[in-house]
């Protein structure tokens, strides 16, 4: 199994990007898709960076599916505000292989302490995993909704090299989430929360959440109608069960 690495970086968290860029070596190839260009002048760009202006996470999520690898199977992605030491990394990645060996996986994820996709994992359906060796405690996965744009892994059969976000409509770029568990879902993938590996975030945001939200609404009726029914069902779901609602990444 191929996984391809991508980091999206910006302004104060340059040094995070680096440290989390070599803890994942050992994973994979690694990008780190950098949103504020006075970091760095092209001439002196690090191996494995491409910087693109003050782009929001849409263009650098439009970037990143443009720097998919054709025989990448999934595809890792993670904030560089996000972080974890390297015993957590290593447990994550095994358990993701553990599963993708044993189910059918569009989208697998940790648990995030800041998030706005909080669960109360009776409200889940739960799904055995044997993890065989590496930090077994855990017996079960969960099926989620959603699971935030923090740290996951995609199935790459449901990326596109084409751009998911038009940035006249969504330069913001929520729905990400939402639209990978859907079409996932539709070919019949699961999308899981694994609460064994907990990702630290900061409780804190920089852009207009207001905003986001309205373009959000405006980017979920671009899709086509099947893509667009199955997102609103989850969207439905989500808001049925989340446990802290108002709270976003």
């Amino acid at each position: 199994m191929k996984i391809q690495n991508f980091i999206f970086c910006w302004n104060e968290y340059v040094n995070s990007a680096f440290i989390l860029k070599r803890m994942l070596a050992p994973f994979g190839r690694t990008t780190v898709i950098n949103s504020n260009v006075e970091t760095f002048r092209e001439t002196s760009l690090p191996s494995g960076w491409i910087n693109i202006a003050d782009g929001y996470f849409a263009e650098q999520w439009n970037t990143m599916l443009a720097n998919i690898d054709g025989d990448t199977d999934y595809v890792f992605h993670m904030q560089a505000d996000a972080q974890c030491d390297a015993d957590q990394m290593k447990i994550l990645f095994y358990r993701f292989r553990e599963a993708a060996s044993q189910y059918k996986i569009g989208v697998f994820a940790p648990n995030v302490d800041y998030t706005p996709c909080v669960y109360d994992q009776k409200d889940l359906v739960k799904i055995p995993f044997a993890s065989n060796g590496l930090s077994s405690d855990l017996k079960y996965l969960y099926e989620v909704p959603c699971t935030d744009c923090t740290c996951w892994f995609i199935n790459r059969k449901f990326m596109d090299k084409k751009p998911l976000f038009d940035l006249s409509v969504n330069h913001v770029g929520w729905g990400a989430d939402f639209y990978y568990t859907a079409v996932a879902a539709l070919a019949g993938y699961k999308t899981v929360r694994d609460y064994q590996v907990t990702i630290d975030h900061p409780k804190k945001t920089t852009y207009n959440q207001d905003k986001a939200g309205e373009q959000f609404m405006k980017w979920l009726f671009t899709n086509d109608s099947e893509v667009f029914m199955e997102m609103a069902r989850l969207i439905c779901r989500y808001s049925s069960i989340v446990k802290i609602p108002g709270i976003v990444c």
